[in-house]
C-alpha cells in the first residue's frame, strides 16, 4: 500500500473538564495518547503521524511515542468550543506553508479511542480509496433501533419515534474521521458522500469519564478482537 497518501492527525488539547489531563491518563502503564500514536504508526496506509496539541506535557509524551509535533497549537484553537475542522485545517495549512507538503487524504484519530487498531485504519482507508465516496466515519457495528430511542417529556420518558419507524440508526464512535483533504480546505470533515466503517463495541469505546478508563483496562486485559 502506498505510503504517501494518508496524513494522520491526532488532536490532543490539554484541557478536559470531566477527566483532567485525559490524554495523559495512564492505561495499562502507558499514557492514553500512546495507543493512538502506536496504531497510526503501525498502519501501513499512514505516511505521517502528527499530533496537534497546546500542552507541552502532551507534546513530550507524543514525541517519546514516535509522533511528530512540529508546533504547539495556538490558544485560540484550544478552547472547549473549538471546532475540530479548524484544528485540522491549521495542521494541514502548517505543513503546506512550512514544508510545501500536501496529502490527498487525511484521517483524524482522537486519542480517546485507544482500542482502535492499525488494521482499522488500513481497512477503512482501503474502503474509502476504492470507492467514489469523499469521506468516511467509523460507527458502532451495533446500530440503534428506533424503538430503543426515548426522550424526556413532562418529567416522563416516551418513545421518540413511532412504532412504525423501525429503521436502524448508527452511532458515530469517534475513532475515525477520514476523507479527501480538499474537504478541509472547505472547512468540512465529512463530505457529501460518506461511507460508514463499522467497528465492534469492543473497540468502539470513547474515553470521557473515569469509569471509561476502567472499562478500557478490562477490555485490554481481555484482549481486543482484531
Amino acid at each position: 500500500m502506498s505510503k504517501d497518501l494518508l496524513l494522520a492527525i491526532i488532536p490532543a488539547r490539554g484541557g478536559s473538564k470531566r477527566l483532567p489531563l485525559k490524554n495523559l491518563q495512564l492505561l495499562a502503564g502507558k499514557p492514553l495518547i500512546c495507543y493512538t500514536i502506536e496504531a497510526a504508526r503501525q498502519a501501513q496506509a499512514v505516511s505521517r503521524v502528527l499530533v496537534s496539541t497546546d500542552a507541552a506535557r502532551i507534546r513530550e509524551a507524543s514525541l517519546a511515542a514516535g509522533a511528530e509535533v512540529p508546533f504547539l497549537r495556538p490558544v485560540e484553537l484550544a478552547g472547549d468550543h473549538t471546532a475540530m475542522v479548524d484544528v485540522i485545517f491549521h495542521a494541514v495549512a502548517y505543513l503546506a506553508e512550512k514544508e510545501n507538503r500536501t496529502f490527498p487524504y487525511f484521517v483524524v484519530l482522537q486519542p480517546t479511542s485507544p482500542l482502535r487498531t492499525a488494521k482499522d485504519i488500513d481497512r477503512a482507508f482501503a474502503l474509502l480509496r476504492d470507492s467514489p465516496a469523499d469521506s468516511l466515519v467509523s460507527v458502532s457495528a451495533r446500530p440503534l433501533r428506533s424503538e430503543e430511542i426515548y426522550h424526556r417529556k413532562g418529567g416522563f420518558i416516551e418513545p421518540f419515534f413511532s412504532p412504525a419507524d423501525r429503521q436502524g440508526f448508527f452511532r458515530l464512535n469517534g475513532a475515525l474521521y477520514m476523507g479527501k483533504t480538499s474537504l478541509i480546505k472547505e472547512r468540512r470533515l465529512l463530505g457529501d458522500a460518506v461511507l460508514a466503517y463499522p467497528m465492534p463495541e469492543s473497540r468502539s469505546l470513547d474515553i470521557d469519564y473515569p469509569e471509561d478508563l476502567e472499562l478500557a483496562r478490562i477490555l485490554l486485559k481481555g484482549g481486543i478482537n482484531q
